[in-house]
Protein backbone atom coordinates (compact mmCIF):
# COMPACT_ATOMS: atom_id res chain seq x y z
CA UNK A 1 0.00 0.00 0.00
CA UNK A 2 2.43 2.64 0.84
CA UNK A 3 4.58 1.38 -2.50
CA UNK A 4 1.33 2.34 -4.40
CA UNK A 5 0.93 6.10 -3.01
CA UNK A 6 4.38 6.73 -3.09
CA UNK A 7 4.33 5.73 -6.68
CA UNK A 8 1.47 8.10 -7.33
CA UNK A 9 3.64 10.68 -5.28
CA UNK A 10 6.38 10.07 -7.65
CA UNK A 11 4.04 10.56 -10.62
CA UNK A 12 2.66 13.76 -9.69
CA UNK A 13 6.12 15.17 -8.54
CA UNK A 14 7.34 14.23 -11.84
CA UNK A 15 4.81 15.83 -13.76
CA UNK A 16 6.07 18.95 -15.80
CA UNK A 17 5.00 22.31 -13.93
CA UNK A 18 2.60 23.61 -17.01
CA UNK A 19 0.42 19.60 -16.79
CA UNK A 20 -2.54 20.76 -15.56
CA UNK A 21 -4.62 18.65 -12.52
CA UNK A 22 -6.58 16.36 -15.42
CA UNK A 23 -3.28 15.44 -17.09
CA UNK A 24 -1.18 14.90 -13.23
CA UNK A 25 -4.53 12.35 -12.61
CA UNK A 26 -4.02 10.67 -15.63
CA UNK A 27 -0.41 9.77 -14.73
CA UNK A 28 -1.16 8.87 -11.60
CA UNK A 29 -3.80 6.37 -13.17
CA UNK A 30 -1.06 5.46 -15.24
CA UNK A 31 1.45 4.86 -12.90
CA UNK A 32 -1.13 2.47 -10.32
CA UNK A 33 -1.95 0.63 -13.66
CA UNK A 34 2.10 0.11 -14.48
CA UNK A 35 2.87 -1.05 -10.68
CA UNK A 36 0.32 -2.95 -10.66
CA UNK A 37 1.53 -4.67 -13.77
CA UNK A 38 4.81 -5.23 -13.15
CA UNK A 39 4.04 -6.35 -9.39
CA UNK A 40 1.99 -8.85 -10.03
CA UNK A 41 2.36 -11.95 -8.22
CA UNK A 42 -0.85 -14.28 -8.65
CA UNK A 43 -2.89 -11.78 -5.78
CA UNK A 44 -2.63 -8.05 -4.62
CA UNK A 45 -2.40 -8.74 -0.98
CA UNK A 46 -1.14 -4.90 -0.74
CA UNK A 47 -4.81 -3.64 -2.75
CA UNK A 48 -7.46 -6.57 -0.68
CA UNK A 49 -9.70 -5.02 2.05
CA UNK A 50 -8.73 -3.03 3.01
CA UNK A 51 -8.18 -1.50 -0.64
CA UNK A 52 -5.29 0.49 -1.94
CA UNK A 53 -6.48 3.95 -2.67
CA UNK A 54 -4.41 7.22 -3.98
CA UNK A 55 -6.29 10.34 -4.20
CA UNK A 56 -7.14 12.37 -7.29
CA UNK A 57 -7.90 15.94 -7.25
CA UNK A 58 -11.69 15.23 -6.90
CA UNK A 59 -11.52 12.16 -4.71
CA UNK A 60 -9.80 8.84 -3.72
CA UNK A 61 -9.20 6.45 -6.87
CA UNK A 62 -9.69 2.69 -5.36
CA UNK A 63 -7.93 -0.55 -7.10
CA UNK A 64 -10.25 -3.96 -7.04
CA UNK A 65 -8.74 -6.73 -8.30
CA UNK A 66 -9.50 -10.53 -8.70
CA UNK A 67 -10.18 -13.44 -8.74
CA UNK A 68 -13.49 -12.32 -10.54
CA UNK A 69 -15.98 -14.85 -11.17
CA UNK A 70 -16.18 -15.10 -15.10
CA UNK A 71 -12.10 -15.40 -15.60
CA UNK A 72 -10.65 -16.57 -12.06
CA UNK A 73 -7.92 -14.21 -12.59
CA UNK A 74 -5.59 -12.18 -10.43
CA UNK A 75 -4.79 -10.11 -13.46
CA UNK A 76 -7.88 -8.34 -13.32
CA UNK A 77 -7.92 -5.15 -11.95
CA UNK A 78 -10.12 -1.84 -12.00
CA UNK A 79 -9.36 1.47 -10.72
CA UNK A 80 -12.37 3.16 -9.49
CA UNK A 81 -13.23 7.32 -9.05
CA UNK A 82 -16.50 8.66 -8.32
CA UNK A 83 -16.81 12.28 -8.90
CA UNK A 84 -15.00 13.43 -11.54
CA UNK A 85 -16.53 16.83 -12.70
CA UNK A 86 -18.11 17.48 -16.16
CA UNK A 87 -15.49 20.56 -17.35
CA UNK A 88 -12.61 17.89 -16.49
CA UNK A 89 -13.96 14.55 -17.48
CA UNK A 90 -13.21 14.15 -21.41
CA UNK A 91 -9.84 15.25 -21.12
CA UNK A 92 -9.41 12.70 -17.63
CA UNK A 93 -10.63 10.06 -19.58
CA UNK A 94 -8.77 10.70 -23.11
CA UNK A 95 -5.23 10.53 -21.25
CA UNK A 96 -6.22 7.60 -18.61
CA UNK A 97 -8.03 5.43 -21.44
CA UNK A 98 -5.31 3.87 -23.39
CA UNK A 99 -3.90 2.36 -20.80
CA UNK A 100 -6.73 0.04 -19.91
CA UNK A 101 -9.07 -2.80 -21.72
CA UNK A 102 -12.13 -0.66 -21.54
CA UNK A 103 -13.77 2.50 -19.23
CA UNK A 104 -17.04 2.15 -17.69
CA UNK A 105 -18.88 5.49 -16.84
CA UNK A 106 -22.31 6.36 -14.93
CA UNK A 107 -23.23 9.33 -12.30
CA UNK A 108 -21.39 9.26 -9.81
CA UNK A 109 -22.44 7.25 -6.66
CA UNK A 110 -22.57 4.12 -5.23
CA UNK A 111 -25.67 3.25 -6.76
CA UNK A 112 -25.25 4.35 -10.32
CA UNK A 113 -25.50 1.90 -13.38
CA UNK A 114 -23.61 3.10 -16.43
CA UNK A 115 -21.59 1.53 -19.42
CA UNK A 116 -18.36 1.33 -21.70
CA UNK A 117 -17.28 4.30 -23.84
CA UNK A 118 -15.19 1.83 -25.51
CA UNK A 119 -16.70 0.04 -29.12
CA UNK A 120 -14.03 -2.64 -30.68
CA UNK A 121 -11.65 -2.16 -28.20
CA UNK A 122 -10.78 1.45 -28.00
CA UNK A 123 -11.95 4.73 -26.79
CA UNK A 124 -15.32 6.23 -28.45
CA UNK A 125 -15.39 9.81 -28.67
CA UNK A 126 -19.07 10.27 -29.36
CA UNK A 127 -19.58 7.76 -26.32
CA UNK A 128 -17.00 9.71 -23.60
CA UNK A 129 -18.82 13.48 -25.02
CA UNK A 130 -22.29 11.60 -24.13
CA UNK A 131 -21.24 10.25 -21.01
CA UNK A 132 -19.38 13.36 -19.65
CA UNK A 133 -22.10 15.48 -20.36
CA UNK A 134 -25.03 13.07 -18.79
CA UNK A 135 -24.14 14.43 -15.13
CA UNK A 136 -22.41 17.15 -13.26
CA UNK A 137 -19.82 14.87 -11.80
CA UNK A 138 -19.19 11.00 -13.21
CA UNK A 139 -17.99 7.43 -12.16
CA UNK A 140 -14.88 6.53 -13.74
CA UNK A 141 -13.87 2.60 -14.20
CA UNK A 142 -11.09 1.60 -15.82
CA UNK A 143 -10.92 -1.71 -16.44
CA UNK A 144 -8.11 -4.59 -17.44
CA UNK A 145 -8.97 -8.25 -18.77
Amino acid sequence: MKALIFAATLALAASPAFASDTTRAAQVVASVAQQIRLNHKGNYADLNPPQGTVMLPWGELTAFSGPYPDTHSFKNFALHIDGVPQADCVAFVSTAAPDFDDVWMAAAGPTAVGGSVFRHGHLDRSALDHACRAHDRVGVEFITH
